[in-house]
């Protein structure tokens, strides 16, 4: 890394999706999470949706995959 260049942030934790009680700042979907990333200047992220907290990744999975 040069000193011309910052480092990308990389958000290891990031979900969306709707759940009961909901966070105070939270996506409801893609394209929200999307404008937050952007927003806090996070360039990419591993992300779950916010449902498989209370079900299977297998049922959860393959909607992000969709979306």
């Amino acid at each position: 890394m040069t000193a011309s260049t910052t480092p990308a942030w990389f958000d290891c934790n990031c979900s969306y999706g709707r759940v009961a009680r909901p966070a105070p700042r939270f996506a409801s979907n893609v394209a929200e999470l999307l404008a937050e990333l952007d927003w806090c200047g996070v360039d990419r992220a591993l992300v779950y949706h916010a449902g498989v907290r209370a079900s299977s990744p297998v049922t959860w999975n393959p909607v992000i995959a969709a979306e």
